[in-house]
């Protein structure tokens, strides 16, 4: 079921505080991430592209998504890696 306005919200939140910390604890985010649907991390990752200033936010959560799941999250095929 995909997450509504509010909990999309405080997703957003809670992966932006975890994601700013000085040492994220990246394995952490990793299991918490395997529990959210791909559509729910997509719209966080689009808002966080579009506020310039999380930018680099967006991509440490792209670079903790296993290989595929940020493939599918930027478009590409499954079983294609980036150039």
């Amino acid at each position: 079921m995909a997450l509504n306005e509010e909990a999309l919200q405080a997703l957003k939140s809670e992966l932006l505080k975890e994601l700013t910390q000085e040492a994220p604890n990246k394995t952490q985010l990793a299991e918490r991430l395997a529990e959210i649907r791909s559509a729910d991390i997509g719209d966080v990752l689009e808002e966080l592209i579009e506020e310039d200033d999380e930018l680099d936010a967006a991509l440490a959560l792209l670079a903790i998504l296993s290989a595929e799941r940020a493939g599918q999250r930027v478009g590409l095929p499954a079983g294609r890696k980036p150039a």
